[in-house]
């Protein structure tokens, strides 16, 4: 075992070592075949010096073209990097900020919140309004319409219905006839 030993280690280390890109390299017709083809070894001596420099020359023009594409797809993204930036840079800044839009946004929600039940108020007036003359309940009624016409002074309807409520009162009850007078003009 030990004699196996020596001779082989021997054998190893009288052997040179492989230097691929060293200044005393051979012709790449006889030196590694680096853009082998199908009928050649991959890794092995070429048989024709010329084909052999023809693929090597090959291989280098396609590495320089990849290397070159590389380089400009580079430097569109850093292009495109830059325009983002710049872009977001010099964008407009908004007119009021986050917390302002905010404050808007609740003081409009509480403004609509308002106005729906303004709405709501008025309406239900109105009908318990109608209820009330139905039953021939005129002050009531009128009561009703005025609280109505204060949420919405500009509006006809409980002006009309007052004036209607105080000539059924005159008619029926011979009561407040001045007033049915008065708003009877006014109505009009």
């Amino acid at each position: 075992m030990g004699y196996m030993g020596s001779g082989l280690q021997r054998w190893i280390y009288t052997q040179r070592p492989r230097k691929f890109f060293s200044k005393d390299r051979t012709s790449p017709g006889s030196s590694f075949d680096i853009g082998a083809g199908g009928d050649t070894k991959i890794a092995g001596r070429a048989g024709d010096k010329k084909a052999a420099r023809e693929r090597v020359n090959r291989y280098f023009k396609m590495s320089r073209l990849s290397r070159e594409i590389g380089l400009l797809l580079l430097a569109g993204i850093i292009s495109l990097l830059a325009w983002l930036a710049y872009t977001i840079y010099t964008a407009p800044a908004p007119e009021i900020g986050r917390d302002e839009h905010l404050h808007t946004r609740h003081l409009e929600h509480l403004r609509q919140q308002n106005a729906e039940e303004r709405q709501n108020a008025y309406l239900l007036l109105i009908q318990s309004g109608d209820e009330h003359f139905e039953k021939r309940q005129f002050e009531w009624a009128i009561e009703e319409y005025e609280k109505a016409s204060e949420i919405f002074p500009e509006a006809e309807a409980p002006v009309i219905r007052i004036a209607r409520s105080y000539q059924s009162l005159c008619q029926y009850y011979g009561q407040n006839c001045e007033e049915a007078k008065i708003y009877e003009l006014w109505a009009q």
